[in-house]
């Protein structure tokens, strides 16, 4: 599956980056675009945690808007390694993320490969 790299653009208002609790970098491997936006969307939306009876993510999110944030292929896919951070036996990292992965249908599926858990880290593509 494509990596895909997840990223607010500059150009993102005030306004649409309250929507998110994270800013990324997030690199998330996807059958699509569409499917990596979902997955960023359900983890670092509060909007995700609100969901219609239908079970759909809310679409106020910025992550959701082509024109606040990027989703692009990356190139280098097989050179970057799963987020981790172990403290004392425990991969810390996971609670960050409300869902590692999901699918969304029989073709369309989405896993979480990294993401920043402290201030330090930086995206490795």
């Amino acid at each position: 599956m494509p990596l895909y790299k997840c990223t607010i653009r500059p150009e993102a208002t005030d306004r649409q980056k309250e929507t998110t609790a994270a800013s990324g970098p997030f690199l998330v491997e996807a059958t699509d675009e569409k499917s990596a936006r979902q997955l960023v969307t359900a983890n670092y939306s509060p909007f995700a945690l609100r969901r219609n009876s239908r079970g759909k993510l809310a679409n106020a999110a910025i992550w959701l808007d082509k024109k606040a944030s990027d989703c692009v292929p990356v190139a280098e896919a097989d050179a970057v390694k799963p987020q981790s951070w172990i403290v004392q036996g425990v991969d810390l990292a996971l609670y960050y993320l409300r869902h590692t992965q999901m699918r969304f249908d029989a073709q369309h599926s989405a896993s979480m490969v990294w993401w920043p858990c402290r201030q330090t880290d930086e995206c490795p593509v």
